[in-house]
């Protein structure tokens, strides 16, 4: 918490509300049906306080994936309270386990597709192409996997289907790095370039639903931010301050 304090107010503010949660998860199991999606929940408050610590504030994008964190978060959890459910019972807690009953199996696995095609939608809107699917089919391949080792609730199989997950995960994160590399993180329908003014124009991935350049000799004063967006040529740019703008732009 001390750290958190060093950045922006914004960010400060939602961690007292991931705080909250996170306190809250170990009493959930007493009261809610689901403790498992509390914890999703403040697993998944990282997301919103990233964004925010980056662009002062938060926006869809971050809300869609603290959403489909949390499906996941369900479906792995769910996963490891399978291998402690006849426990659970026997001392009186929640678990989504003991709520899915015999559907178990299936929600798990709902869990999973909505997770999965929720950042699809979100990589897909922020231009991830060929490496992304790549790293979304395997990380699909992995959940069907686990079906295979849950299918018959056994705990040894469903306790290795959790610890399984980081799998997954780095599926869906390690696609990340080629697909920048090979784009350079131009997420706009067209290209952009810009010339002039400036030397210092690169891309800046944005969270609005234009994608967002930015000087980065004068990204600190905010001197010279342009906006490109599917209406280019005629919505091409915003700029603010001194050296305010490039002095030459074309659309691929």
């Amino acid at each position: 918490f001390i750290l958190v304090l060093t950045l922006r107010t914004e960010t400060i503010a939602w961690s007292f509300a991931a705080m909250a949660v996170a306190v809250a998860y170990p009493y959930a199991k007493r009261f809610v049906a689901m403790p498992q999606a509390v914890l999703g929940v403040a697993f998944s408050f990282g997301i919103p306080m990233a964004f925010a610590a980056i662009h002062n504030h938060v926006p869809p994008l971050a809300w869609m994936l603290l959403i489909g964190n949390v499906f996941w978060t369900l479906a792995y959890d769910t996963e490891y309270a399978m291998a402690d459910r006849e426990d659970d019972l026997k001392i009186g807690i929640k678990t989504s386990a003991i709520t899915f009953g015999r559907y178990d199996v299936a929600i798990i696995m709902l869990c999973y597709v909505l997770h999965l095609a929720i950042v699809l939608v979100c990589g897909w809107q922020q231009g991830l192409r060929f490496w992304f699917l790549a790293g979304l089919a395997v990380a699909a391949g992995l959940a069907i996997y686990h079906y295979t080792l849950i299918r018959n609730r056994e705990p040894g199989p469903c306790l290795y289907a959790f610890r399984h997950n980081n799998w997954l995960g780095g599926a869906i994160f390690g696609d990340i790095p080629p697909q920048a590399l090979l784009t350079g993180l131009s997420y706009s329908p067209r290209q952009l370039r810009l010339s002039g003014g400036c030397s210092g124009w690169s891309w800046i991935t944005s969270c609005s639903p234009r994608s967002r350049w930015a000087c980065q000799t004068c990204l600190e004063t905010d001197a010279m931010i342009a906006y490109a967006g599917p209406n280019l040529p005629h919505d091409l740019f915003e700029a603010t301050g001194r050296n305010a703008g490039p002095l030459g732009w074309n659309v691929d």
